[in-house]
């Protein structure tokens, strides 16, 4: 009985010490760092430092999969603007995001600019990500948002890119959200979906 608790304690003792080392980013043999497979490309094996805090807590989010949404988004550039458009012949802004976000493989987005703002998690500035959404008050009022982008800029990136379906252009790319003086003016929060929990990783 004496022999069992002991050894009882000593593997306790190796699993807390496992966990806190885990928890530290150390190896017992080194002291290269953990991840979690979520937080690898997993098409190269490898990850980016600068990147490491941001997706140690994204699902299934890697460099591979954002390639794949981004590339997804911009296939559509060009598409006219049709109001209440959903389809590759006339989207408008909310039935782009929706239509790309389908393709992507996260079909739980709802239509309509103000559910997919509400039924987003907010996020930071400093936490944008590819697929993250961006919000707009066109209207000035305060609390009616009434358009809405797609990030398509990663952590490490030093400005914010967004596409769009605009009214006046159809489907385009705003480069330097910060710096477009329209769009900064009018800009509501961001907001996110568990769209990487989907789809094979």
């Amino acid at each position: 009985m004496i022999m069992k608790k002991k050894l009882l304690n000593i593997l306790t003792e190796v699993i807390i010490e496992s966990k806190f080392q885990y928890d530290l980013g150390i190896t017992p043999k080194n002291t290269d760092q953990v991840l979690p497979i979520a937080s690898q490309d997993l098409s190269s094996g490898s990850y980016l430092d600068s990147e490491m805090k941001v997706r140690r807590n994204v699902v299934g989010y890697t460099i591979s999969r954002a390639n794949e949404l981004v590339k997804i988004a911009e296939k559509y550039l060009g598409v006219p603007y049709v109001f209440g458009g959903k389809t590759p012949s006339g989207f408008d802004c909310s039935g782009y995001v929706k239509y790309v976000m389908d393709e992507f493989g996260y079909k739980l987005l709802p239509h309509g600019a103000r559910n997919q703002k509400s039924q987003s998690t907010s996020v930071t500035e400093s936490e944008l990500r590819e697929g993250d959404l961006v919000f707009f008050d066109t209207a000035r009022l305060g609390s009616a948002v009434d358009h809405l982008g797609m990030i398509i800029s990663g952590p490490e990136s030093s400005k914010i890119r967004m596409i769009h379906a605009s009214s006046g252009s159809g489907v385009t790319i705003i480069e330097d959200l910060k710096a477009n003086s329209f769009y900064s003016s009018i800009l509501d929060s961001y907001g996110r979906y568990p769209i990487y929990e989907s789809g094979t990783i």
